[in-house]
Formats: C-alpha cells, sequence, structure tokens
C-alpha cells in the first residue's frame, strides 16, 4: 500500500474511533460530561472523576485506552442486565476491572454481597475506588485458578481489558496469587441464590472444565466466551447442568431449571 495512503487512513481511523468514543461518552455523561473529559485529557490528566446517568456515585477512570469507552458501553447498554424471577444473595463478579459491571450489577440487586475479583493491580487500584462506598462490597487483588499457585500477566502491554494471565514461581516479578471459585464461596461464607459474572479473557474455559467445585452451589451464570468452540463447551456444560441458556449480546447467560 502507498505510504501517503496508508498514513491517511491511519489517520482517519484514529479520528474516526475518538469521534465513536465521544459519541458513547456522550451517551453516558451527557455533552457537559464528555466535554469535560477531553478538557482534563487535554490538561494532562492520568485520570478523571465522572458522573455517569441513573448511577448515583462519582465513578473514578483512568485516562487510558479502554476504561472510558468500556464505561459507556458497560453502564450505557443491556447486556449486564439479567432478567431474573429471584434476586441473588451474592454476586461474583470475577474479571471485575474497574468496576463497572459490578456497579451496575449491584444498583439492580442493592441487597445483595458482591465481591469483585480482579488480577491487575493498576484495575484492582480503581476498582476499590469505585466500590468502596458500597456496602457488602469485597474487592480481591487476584486471579481465578485451580491450584492455588501465582500467575502472571503475559500482555502488560495490551489494554487492561484484554489482559492475560500465565503460571508462574511465587518468586516471580509481577507474581499475582489465585484463589478458585469454590474457595471464594466457602471463605465467604456467600449465601445463596448466586449469581456469578464471568469475564476474564480467556480463562473461563478452565473455570468449566471444574465446574463440578462451584457450579452446583450457583443459580445463575452471566459469562463471556472467547472463542466460539469455548462458547459450545459452555452451553453443554450448563445445559447438562440444568441451566436454561440464552445470549445477552455477546455474552451467554444460564440460570438453573427448577
Amino acid at each position: 500500500m502507498n505510504t501517503c495512503v496508508r498514513d491517511l487512513l491511519f489517520v482517519n481511523d484514529t479520528i474516526a474511533h475518538r469521534l465513536s468514543t465521544f459519541r458513547l461518552l456522550c451517551r453516558a455523561l451527557g455533552l457537559a460530561g464528555a466535554l469535560r473529559v477531553v478538557q482534563e485529557k487535554l490538561r494532562g490528566a492520568k485520570s478523571v472523576q465522572v458522573r455517569v446517568k441513573n448511577i448515583p456515585q462519582p465513578i473514578l477512570a483512568r485516562m487510558n485506552n479502554s476504561d472510558l469507552p468500556t464505561l459507556a458501553e458497560v453502564l450505557c447498554s443491556p447486556e449486564c442486565e439479567v432478567d431474573l424471577s429471584w434476586s441473588p444473595r451474592t454476586v461474583l463478579d470475577l474479571g471485575a476491572n474497574i468496576g463497572l459491571t459490578a456497579i451496575k450489577l449491584k444498583g439492580q440487586f442493592p441487597g445483595a454481597t458482591l465481591i469483585a475479583v480482579e488480577p491487575d493491580p493498576g484495575s484492582a487500584q480503581v476498582c476499590r475506588a469505585n466500590l468502596c462506598h458500597m456496602d457488602g462490597a469485597v474487592v480481591l487483588e487476584m486471579a481465578i485458578g485451580w491450584g492455588g499457585g501465582t500467575v502472571r500477566c503475559t500482555n502488560p502491554e495490551a489494554s487492561s481489558i484484554s489482559r492475560r494471565f500465565e503460571s508462574c514461581d511465587v518468586d516471580d516479578r509481577g507474581a499475582i496469587r489465585e484463589i478458585s471459585i469454590r474457595k471464594i464461596l466457602d471463605q465467604y461464607q456467600c449465601r445463596s441464590p448466586v449469581l456469578v459474572k464471568m469475564d476474564i479473557e480467556g480463562a473461563e474455559a478452565s473455570c468449566f472444565e471444574h465446574s463440578g467445585s462451584w457450579l452446583p452451589a450457583v443459580q445463575g451464570v452471566l459469562v463471556e466466551a472467547h472463542s466460539g468452540a469455548v462458547a459450545n463447551h459452555i452451553m453443554e456444560v450448563l445445559s447438562h447442568e440444568r441451566f436454561k441458556v440464552t445470549c445477552i449480546g455477546e455474552k451467554l447467560f444460564g440460570e438453573r431449571i427448577a
């Protein structure tokens, strides 16, 4: 491709992306709120507190390449809304990032205990700030795993919502402790019924390979599968365990059949 044409496409793609992000922010924050974010960005701010329509408390977001677009997508779409005939007493948010889905689910189910699990240290710190005002909210800076070992990030250059982790030695730099879903349920004496939201960048496959240890204690699962093969496997497991499975946007929702 001609260099000038390639450069022009790159610039136009960048502009298009920024305009798309700005439109999303306008939906979430209103025009004045979105313009304030732009102003803070131009000032060189590393983070910003924003107020989102229908969310009572301000939300902290970093001026990186993912927090603000994700904020608009999560809080202004129905993808993380689940229509239940029952109210969960415990919500597990596995892969909580900065707590956006947790905020939405806690707003929908205010009486539930909320346990948010996020392995990335920077995202977990912001998540704590966003959930600290909520009664019954716990943030665990850990990774979901099964052997009680440690993991490290394999793609630290990726956006915070796309980071992946692999097993490592406990003494490795950046090592993060693992915790299993079963241990969370036991250690925090999670009350039934339990709703699990799972968005853990491919590790959901391992979760459902070990589903016998935790799925019997769960009433509902909202999971983002990161490949078609994994999605099919998850649907098979849920169907076998007598869950009704539906699609909500890109996520699978399984609800135990009474």
